[in-house]
């Protein structure tokens, strides 16, 4: 958990794991290669940041 100041920045890093693009196909768990979305934020109300995430 990251608390700041208001107006306050900071970077951060936040692992995803590779399954989370996952999903349960006949058995296994399957990935999808292309480019997927990352938002970021206080609620799903309030999401101002987003990042791509490039799958091989």
């Amino acid at each position: 958990m990251v608390r700041l100041a208001p107006g306050a920045t900071e970077t951060v890093n936040v692992t995803v794991p590779a399954r989370a693009f996952a999903h349960w196909d006949e058995g296994a768990w399957a990935y999808e290669p292309g480019e997927f979305t990352l938002h970021v934020g206080s609620s799903v109300d309030d999401l101002p940041a987003s990042v791509p995430v490039h799958l091989r």
